[in-house]
């Protein structure tokens, strides 16, 4: 007999309550210690996201099972050492067959696809599967042969710990089993994917392949498909074990084992979670005895189907949803019948369905409840025995609020789905608020890591100190009663003592395994426990196990892979919380649980389709409307002064956009979705260059567009950082002023040191040499002249000062500027030797003259000034030409290329090219190509349909959309009758250079006011953007003049087109011309114009 050295039988509990505080100290202020330096608990973001480290309790050694169970006795040693072997490989084959169940699930989904790209994964995963079937095969064989060993040795040995492996192994192949059943696509891409190698054979030499390995291969599937996608596993590892010798002693053991567990299913009716692992078991059981042994107990079988008939239905694993009554009505009909109706299972939904609410809010309760004691620990600086014991209620609560949780969401989504009935709203609702608690409270868990450590390892201690004192009253008691030296007091003895050796170590899975196995083994040999004590020692083994695994599980009941498989929740669960117009930070919980189940996801390319999906459904259900919200908000805000009251329609229905802004930064995959930048970004392209006085008349006065890759990359960062630093009171006329000053600056210095320009040149030395220092000074006043030049329109928006005359005096002095930096360029050349004559410095400067009029001139024609790339070139080419030469001097610029080009022909050529590469093309093409603005009324042409949506060409770089609901009126069953060539006349509602434009035809009241479809019998014809807008210009009276005598219907676009229909042909065309000629008449003639159309149409005397 072997007795554990730290528990000495002759010492009294006085002592043992002493050795359980010392350990309690000992390793308590290790993580007291840990708690004071890791934990904080100021940090935003610890209920979102994890830190890089995660700290846990696991108990690991390197100490062998034989070394684990050394005892006297070497025949239980070896017995012991034995049935811990095995139980150890069961444990290893339940951790592989989820890895198993994942990748199932995701062949499943991706076979959907109905293509054959993933096939050969799904080859290599079934050969895998193979092997692994193979190995439970002979681990189910090895345990039959285990089980009838001990029930036909000498003194039966009933081992529960044995029993419940053994009925496991066989829940994983029923489990196997129903996946692939659900997941018929798996079998149908497998059987087309044989096909395709059948149809090989016929040539198999133009694949290079031998007929022979085909044959070989093509068996090969066939094995494959008819081993593993039958679902017929379980039937197969059955008839694998019906060889072994088994007696009537193993079936009663097993059939006593099954007994008590459908008592514990039947005394625990009411809690879901804990009752389904045995139920499982119980059916599974009760199958396998009747298939090993032919018969079962009558009693036993009558009370399964009672419970069969009272729970209808349970999850296997992910959204697989087993019926146990089915299941025994298919293997074992005979003994069992007919499997349950539907309407049973229907009934129990909607009976769960209807107790949802509450159980949702009281497991709220409870989560909360549960947060508040676990963060009230922390407070606590003095440890006592009684503290101890409330972590251990705890920690086992925590377990059980998950399990529960996860029974609740798992039963109700997938009954749903089984019955084929459709979830309502607030189901959905009260689901994946159950999700985001559970991740809560799984995150919190996470969070206090260091208090739970520190809690687990003390309940540990405190646990082991009683099981400790149960053992060694049972001991005592065992050597007080038998005074004499019989075999089994001898051996009972031995396995207690062995049991307090292995209880007073690290609390590893095989200790823990082997304490349970000695245990029932003492309790067999002799009267060790009493009957309450049994009960006892159970209750704390089985607590013992589950702080043990705590962390696994943990991570086993916090499973959120329904996210995954019932896709359709999500996206309706974020659109009722953004139409309850209550808080929204919960959502974070939703995502984080998403997170989750992605990292167990199989398939990258599963992962990318779903996190795009759910980011769609953001995007649509969430941002997008807060979007709105705010801006109708700022819109009205606007407003504020006409004192609008309540009845304002636009306040009818309004949320609060603002609860979206304020949610933290939500967890998608590796990256972070900010709402508030997402948010910042809308308003900046839906209010761009507008300011406080453009908001009321919604219209812009000024509107530019800088492409240049140097100016965007470049200039405008560094003008960003330069303008923070300007102070506010400075007005930006003041800085435009500033920055020509700068230029006038440069011309006098230029004037005083070279005014016939011939400083630089070397055949004229009465003339001296400009100083470098002036050069010098001409490349800081030019570059401080384009910095100011660039910061003063960022200052205007910053102090919300834009206005036209800012626009006026800043291109008016530019138009000066230009002059001013060429005519000092020169003086770099000088107008003899290696530069050009006075007369082409003439023709350069009317060059810029004439690129400077085509900009304003571009704007004039689309009401957009695009600024040339060459300017920003040429600014910041003039500082380093005027660099150079205060380093190297005039003449660094004395030489010739080849041809007998010198310096300053080279830059009058850069000149000419640039502007005719570079500027004319340019200003040509954007006068002629309209761009689209938000709010414009456009005339487009419909040119294609695509789902619900059309493509409209309304003259832009890109089409325009339009939603069949965007008529007045249209529903999904009213939909308006266009087709490929219609006009409409539609207002742009999206226009952005990052997103395609996007019309509608109707107001914001939703009515048509003159948009809509345009007649066929009109005319389109186009012309000019500059005409559009002096037509459209209220002060133009061309429309009224023509509708004096005449009848007419017109439709102006922005985009240059024009639809009309008269009375007749000629009208339209009469009309159509006099609205062409319109563009160079002035409003004086107009009249003449009109009144000879009409005399040419008889339409006046």
């Amino acid at each position: 007999m072997i007795e554990a050295p730290t528990w000495n039988s002759k010492k009294d509990e006085g002592i043992y309550k002493a050795a359980g505080a010392m350990h309690l100290r000992k390793y308590g202020e290790f993580f007291e210690n840990l708690v004071e330096k890791s934990w904080k608990g100021d940090s935003t973001l610890e209920y979102i996201i994890e830190g890089p480290l995660r700290l846990v309790y696991k108990s690991t050694e390197d100490i062998g099972i034989l070394s684990l169970v050394e005892m006297e006795n070497k025949v239980l040693s070896k017995l012991l050492a034995a049935i811990a072997g095995t139980c150890r490989e069961i444990r290893l084959l339940k951790v592989e067959a989820a890895s198993f169940y994942a990748k199932l699930f995701a062949h499943g989904e991706r076979c959907m696809d109905d293509d054959l790209i993933g096939v050969t994964k799904l080859l290599s995963d079934l050969l895998d599967l193979s092997v692994f079937t193979n190995r439970m095969s002979a681990v189910v064989h090895l345990t039959t042969q285990q089980l009838s060993s001990l029930s036909g040795a000498v003194h039966e040995i009933y081992l529960p710990v044995l029993l419940e492996g053994f009925i496991d192994l066989f829940v994983i192949l029923v489990t196997l089993d129903e996946i692939v059943d659900a997941q018929p696509v798996v079998l149908d891409q497998w059987k087309k994917y044989r096909i395709h190698v059948r149809s090989m054979m016929h040539n198999p030499s133009q694949f290079n392949v031998t007929k022979t390995k085909l044959e070989t291969f093509d068996h090969l599937l066939k094995d494959l498909q008819e081993k593993l996608l039958r679902k017929n596993m379980f039937l197969k590892a059955i008839e694998h074990v019906m060889d072994v010798n088994k007696g009537s002693v193993m079936s009663e053991q097993i059939i006593s084992y099954l007994k008590n567990m459908i008592t514990d299913v039947e005394s625990k009716s009411n809690d879901c979670a804990a009752l389904n692992k045995n139920w499982i078991r119980a059916n599974v059981g009760v199958a396998v005895v009747i298939k090993l042994f032919g018969a079962c107990d009558k009693k036993l079988i009558k009370r399964v189907l009672e419970a069969n008939k009272k729970f209808y239905a349970v999850t296997l694993v992910g959204n697989v949803m087993w019926v146990p009554s089915k299941f025994l009505s298919n293997v074992v009909p005979k003994e069992t019948g007919n499997a349950i109706s539907s309407q049973i299972g229907e009934k129990i939904l909607q009976a769960r369905t209807l107790r949802l609410s509450v159980t949702v809010n009281n497991l709220i309760q409870r989560g909360t409840t549960w947060c508040v004691e676990m963060q009230s620990i922390l407070t606590r600086t003095n440890l006592q025995v009684s503290d101890i014991g409330q972590k251990r209620t705890l920690l086992t609560d925590l377990l059980a609020l998950l399990s529960q949780m996860r029974e609740t969401v798992a039963f109700v989504t997938n009954l749903h789905a089984l019955l084929s009935k459709p979830m309502s709203r607030g189901t959905v609702q009260l689901i994946c608020r159950l999700v985001e608690l559970q991740k809560s409270l799984q995150t919190t868990f996470y969070a206090l890591g260091p208090v739970v450590v520190q809690s687990q390892a003390q309940v540990l201690q405190y646990l082991a100190y009683y099981v400790l004192v149960m053992l060694e009253t049972a001991r005592k008691a065992l050597v007080q009663r038998d005074k004499s030296y019989s075999r089994d007091r001898l051996d009972a003895l031995s396995l207690i003592g062995l049991s307090m050796r292995l209880i007073s170590g690290p609390a590893s899975a095989d200790r823990r395994l082997i304490v349970r196995c000695a245990l029932a083994c003492a309790t067999q040999l002799t009267d060790t426990f009493r009957e309450e004590d049994v009960v006892k020692l159970r209750f704390l083994l089985d607590s013992y196990d589950a702080v043990a695994e705590l962390y696994e599980l943990v991570d086993e009941h916090s499973d959120y892979s329904l996210l995954l498989h019932h896709q359709n929740m999500l996206p309706a669960y974020l659109s009722s919380v953004v139409d309850s117009n209550t808080g929204v930070y919960h959502i974070t919980h939703l995502f984080a649980a998403f997170n989750s189940a992605m990292s167990e996801q199989e398939f990258a390319e599963l992962k990318v389709k779903r996190i795009a999906e759910l980011r769609e459904s953001l995007v649509k259900s969430v941002l997008k409307p807060a979007c709105h919200e705010i801006e109708t908000s700022l819109r009205l805000h606007v407003h504020a002064h006409l004192k609008l009251d309540s009845t304002n329609p636009f306040n009818i229905g309004a949320k609060d956009g603002s609860r979206v802004v304020r949610v933290p930064s939500l967890p998608l995959a590796e990256n972070m979705v900010c709402t508030k930048r997402f948010v910042e970004h809308y308003l900046d392209d839906m209010f761009y260059n507008l300011t406080t006085v453009a908001l009321h008349d919604w219209g812009t006065y000024y509107s530019s567009l800088d492409t240049s890759p140097l100016s965007v990359y470049v200039m405008h960062p560094f003008w960003n950082k330069i303008v923070q630093y300007c102070p506010k009171w400075v007005a930006p006329n003041v800085l435009t002023f500033s920055g020509f000053l700068f230029t006038v600056l440069n011309f006098m210095l230029f004037a005083i040191y070279d005014y016939y320009f011939y400083a630089s040149s070397d055949d004229k030395p009465e003339y001296p040499p400009i100083s470098r220092w002036v050069f010098a000074m001409a490349a800081f006043n030019i570059f401080m002249a384009y910095t100011l030049d660039g910061i003063d329109g960022k200052q205007a928006r910053r102090t919300q000062t834009s206005g036209p005359l800012g626009e006026l005096f800043d291109h008016g002095l530019d138009s000066w500027t230009a002059m001013l930096i060429t005519v000092c360029m020169y003086s770099v050349f000088g107008r003899t030797d290696h530069s050009v004559s006075p007369l082409r410095m003439y023709f350069i400067l009317w060059n810029v003259f004439i690129n400077f009029y085509l900009s304003h001139w571009e704007k004039y024609n689309t009401g957009v000034l695009f600024l040339p790339w060459g300017y920003d070139a040429s600014m910041l080419a003039t500082v380093i030409v005027f660099t150079l030469t205060s380093i190297g001097g005039h003449e660094a610029w004395k030489f010739e290329l080849p041809g007998g080009i010198s310096a300053g022909m080279m830059f009058e050529m850069l000149f000419y090219v640039s502007a005719l590469v570079s500027n004319l093309p340019v200003v040509i093409w954007n006068i002629y190509k309209y761009i689209p603005s938000r709010g414009e009324n456009v005339v487009g042409i419909v040119t294609q349909k695509s789902g619900d949506i059309y493509k409209v060409d309304i003259g832009a770089s890109e089409q325009a959309t339009l939603s069949y609901l965007a008529f007045e009126g249209a529903t999904k069953k009213n939909r308006p009758d266009i087709q490929i060539g219609d006009l409409v006349y539609a207002k742009l509602l999206i226009a952005s250079k990052d997103m395609e434009p996007e019309l509608v035809c109707v107001d914001s009241h939703g009515k048509e006011n003159e948009l809509g479809m345009l007649s066929s019998d009109g005319m389109m014809f186009t012309c000019s953007l500059s005409l559009i807008r002096k037509l459209l210009n209220p002060e133009c009276p061309l429309f009224k003049l023509l509708g004096r005598n005449q009848a007419y219907e017109l439709a102006a676009g922005m985009n240059g087109r024009i639809w009309i229909k008269a009375r007749s042909v000629q009208e339209t065309i009469a009309v159509a011309n006099a609205i062409l000629a319109a563009e160079y008449t002035v409003p004086s003639e107009m009249q003449k114009l009109c009144a000879r159309i009409e005399k040419i149409l008889f339409l006046v005397a």
